[in-house]
This record gives structure tokens, C-alpha cells and sequence, in this order.
């Protein structure tokens, strides 16, 4: 979730005062596209995984951002 901070997150006071509400907004968005992502912001891609699922989880996250830009 350190992308939607408008500063880096490279200590734990820092990361202690992030407002995570955006993140969760932007998984909130995902998951009713499909993509079921962890709300502390890891994301895990294992051989389950078909190259169509990865494409349509990049297509999900372009279309999120692009929604959101200004």
C-alpha cells in the first residue's frame, strides 16, 4: 500500500501514522472486480496462477488507478 502514500513508508512511525484507507478503498474496488487481494497490502502469485489470472488482475488494477486518476 506504500504506492498510494504520498510519502515513503521507511520506518515504523511513518508507517504507524499512514492513512490506510486508501489501500483498503483500492482493494475494496478490486475485489468486487474479481481480485481478492490481502488488506495489509501483500500480494502473493504462485503457480495456481494461469497467465489469463495475472492479466486480468493487472487489467482490474489498470482500470482502478485509471478511475481514480484526477
Amino acid at each position: 500500500w506504500t504506492f498510494l502514500s504520498p510519502e515513503p513508508l521507511d520506518d515504523a512511525a511513518k508507517v504507524a501514522r499512514h492513512d490506510a484507507r486508501p489501500y483498503a478503498a483500492f482493494a475494496e474496488r478490486l475485489l468486487g472486480d474479481g481480485v481478492l487481494v490481502m488488506q495489509t497490502g501483500r500480494w502473493y502469485v504462485s503457480t495456481a496462477h494461469t497467465r489469463d489470472d495475472v492479466d486480468a488482475t493487472l487489467a482490474a488494477v489498470r482500470a482502478t488507478l485509471a478511475a481514480d486518476a484526477p
